[in-house]
């Protein structure tokens, strides 16, 4: 009897303990982002990543987590459906590069399709506002787009389209396609910014499934313009121009304004890198290679022309792609050469402060989920 007692007492104690021990905590993150990289020797970078790399973040900017996509190949730049289920990349090989999609819904990331970009090089990809046609600029000079089925998979590929001509640098040796971008509001509509030519062309899906040229947008001799950004009234546009380092305004599809990435006194090499603008519309912001830093400039609210703030260093070398956090608060910039990414509060007035380090081997893209 007296065993059983104490069994009996021993089992509560057990039992009370269980109940009162604090229950592990869930650790919430703040930001999904995912990493672009460099996964091998190219003549422009030695690439060392094991390629797309998914990093969690919290409100303090602690890492939660972080995990790598490996079926791939030099996935220099990557987007995300809207829907947030599927991470689109570009394999930027030659003389033929690939299109891949991952499912992402779950824990550990599904590739589910892959085609091939139908040029050398694929350098950028988009998709549209329903997530229904996805766009490919091949820097071999073609752009190419794709439908898209609802379970994120690629249709038959619309014939793609080759420009021709070149510019007077020797970088401009013949067409560049640098970026195909989607252009707000419109589902069919996109820019593709040709480095080789000084042109920007809208191009156009038409019913017929095919790509087809509506307008051509000049930019100066020798500028090069490679990303554009557009302000979110969806008004203005502007574009970087990688070879003069310079922005360009175009309000209504009128060049309104060229303006330089670079301060008066610096007359060693520069290339620009990537273009974006805050979601308050306020502050538009671009990356200087070999610079090393981030140009700062002001948006008028009523002329929506730019003012330039100054830069701000990117605490690494090769500042390529770099991203606002979609509540506006901070700028992540991707260091290629120097294996970080810098992240920066943004101040009121536009200005930029350091905040931390993260290490990735060449990061080149950051793109940040739901």
């Amino acid at each position: 009897m007296l065993q059983k007692i104490i069994y009996f007492a021993f089992a509560i104690t057990v039992f009370s303990a269980c109940q009162n021990s604090p229950k592990p905590k869930r650790v919430s993150y703040k930001y999904n982002m995912y990493v672009g990289t460099y996964t091998k020797h190219e003549g422009h970078v030695e690439g060392k990543a094991k390629g797309i790399y998914h990093i969690l973040l919290d409100d303090s900017l602690n890492i939660v987590s972080e995990s790598v996509i490996t079926d791939v190949v030099n996935p220099s730049y990557i987007t995300l459906s809207h829907n947030g289920k599927f991470l689109y990349s570009v394999e930027e090989t030659a003389p033929t590069g690939m299109v891949k999609v991952f499912d992402i819904q779950s824990e550990t990331p599904k590739l589910i399709g892959k085609a091939s970009s139908e040029g050398a090089a694929p350098c950028f990809i988009d998709i549209n506002e329903n997530d229904s046609y996805l766009t490919v600029a091949n820097y071999g000079g073609s752009t190419i787009a794709f439908p898209l089925a609802t379970d994120g998979s690629f249709g038959a590929p619309m014939p793609s389209i080759s420009f021709s001509g070149k510019g007077p640098t020797a970088r401009q040796e013949s067409s560049h396609a640098h970026s195909a971008q989607f252009l707000p509001k419109h589902l069919d509509r996109f820019f593709v910014n040709d480095l080789g030519t000084d042109q920007t062309h809208v191009m156009e899906i038409g019913g017929n499934g095919q790509l087809r040229i509506v307008d051509n947008l000049m930019e100066q001799d020798s500028a090069g313009p490679r990303h554009s950004a557009f302000h979110p009234s969806a008004t203005p546009h502007y574009v970087l121009n990688e070879l003069n380092s310079t922005v360009s305004a175009w309000i209504d599809n009128r060049k309104a304004q060229t303006i330089s990435t670079l301060p008066k006194n610096y007359k060693d090499r520069n290339l620009c890198a990537d273009i974006h603008i805050t979601p308050d519309g306020r502050f538009l912001y671009a990356t200087n290679r070999f610079h090393n830093s981030v140009a700062i400039f002001g948006i008028d609210s009523s002329t929506f022309l730019l003012s330039f703030l100054g830069t701000e260093p990117s605490h690494g070398e090769i500042p390529r792609n770099f991203n606002i956090t979609p509540d506006g608060k901070y700028l992540f910039c991707a260091n290629q050469n120097s294996d970080n990414i810098i992240v920066f509060s943004i101040n009121d007035n536009g200005s930029l402060t350091y905040k931390k380090e993260i290490k990735v081997m060449t990061p080149v893209c950051l793109k940040f989920g739901a």
